[in-house]
């Protein structure tokens, strides 16, 4: 399935969650986080959360749980694969460029 302009990323995850019984008042959407680092920044910056549970897919996983540890925030992490993605050797390239320049940015954090 194409996804279009009109797609939500973090409104379908927010439903889902609820979905399965997850409280609406114990998630956070963020529309301003177009990183994973800019969307936990933004979570660390509002000061309210001290711990938290970050929900991704297994090989972005470990790069979300540095950059929370990195500013300072408790966090866990659950994996949340269902399947094979298509274009992995892409996806595993994207992802190793993503932690090097997250890595240098939460270097002079």
């Amino acid at each position: 399935k194409k996804i279009g302009s009109d797609y939500d990323e973090p409104t379908a995850m927010a439903e889902l969650a609820v979905s399965l019984g997850i409280p609406i008042d114990a998630t956070l959407r963020d529309d301003f986080g177009y990183s994973t680092y800019l969307s936990i920044k933004n979570l660390q910056s509002e000061g309210e959360y001290n711990r938290i549970l970050i929900v991704t897919q297994g090989y972005h996983l470990p790069r979300a749980l540095y950059i929370a540890d990195r500013l300072g925030l408790e966090a866990d992490g659950l994996a949340c694969d269902t399947h094979r993605y298509s274009g992995a050797l892409f996806r595993s390239g994207r992802e190793f460029a993503a932690r090097v320049k997250d890595f240098a940015v939460t270097l002079f954090e």
